[in-house]
């Protein structure tokens, strides 16, 4: 395996951003959050800026690893407020495609009590393709 860490991305505290598989055939995305990656201040207070910025933070890493939004085959997306999500899904829908175009990779999405970062709201990992991987 290949582990991958985004130019100018601090490092995760005891977790790897992604691992490329032997091969390299495979990115594992690791789990996410609207951060500034380079200094780990949310995005804002609200679903939306957050939702957006994880969004970004996904294929940011996807293309650290060589691959890009169009190669990306699965996404978990994790929240803590159905309702503050809904209540925002047009503006999400926006700020998904600035982020994946018109690409729609598998999504799993759950509702979960809390994230491990204090104030955040999503989460979202994932699975990605490399080029010549046959995906």
């Amino acid at each position: 395996m290949r582990a991958i860490h985004p130019e100018g991305w601090q490092r995760g505290p005891g977790f790897t951003h992604a691992f490329a598989t032997e091969g390299e055939d495979v990115v594992l995305i690791s789990g996410v959050i609207g951060n500034d990656p380079a200094t780990g201040a949310l995005a804002g207070d609200s679903m939306m800026e957050q939702a957006a910025r994880a969004f970004r933070n996904v294929v940011e890493v996807a293309r650290a690893a060589g691959s890009d939004a169009n190669r990306v085959a699965f996404l978990r997306v994790y929240v803590t407020d159905r309702e503050a999500y809904m209540g925002s899904l047009k503006e999400i829908g926006r700020a998904f495609k600035d982020a994946f175009g018109g690409h729609y990779p598998a999504m799993t999405f759950l509702v979960v009590s809390g994230l491990f970062v204090p104030g955040a709201l999503i989460e979202v990992d994932g699975v990605a393709l490399l080029p010549g991987s046959g995906g």
